[in-house]
């Protein structure tokens, strides 16, 4: 199974939409996680989480997206309450 999140995000003030954002989230993500996950998805053969930002809807926003497969789906709940 699949878990697929979509987080809307309001950009701070001065910052514009760079792709390269899912990066600084992603570090932040794991930084969060519970001790561990974030070394034992990183030793997987293949990556059980997949992530992006694109535009939002509305000026100085962002969407961040994520496709949360097998072990990774234990971040769905602490995404939730971002």
């Amino acid at each position: 199974m699949i878990t697929h999140i979509e987080l809307q995000l309001k950009l701070p003030e001065l910052e514009t939409f760079r792709p390269n954002m899912a990066y600084a989230l992603y570090g932040a993500l794991c930084g969060c996680m519970e001790p561990g996950l974030a070394d034992h998805l990183h030793t997987q053969e293949i990556t059980p989480l997949r992530q992006h930002v694109r535009p939002g809807p509305e000026p100085r926003q962002c969407v961040w997206v994520l496709d949360l497969f097998r072990e990774a789906q234990q971040l769905t709940s602490l995404l939730q309450s971002w």
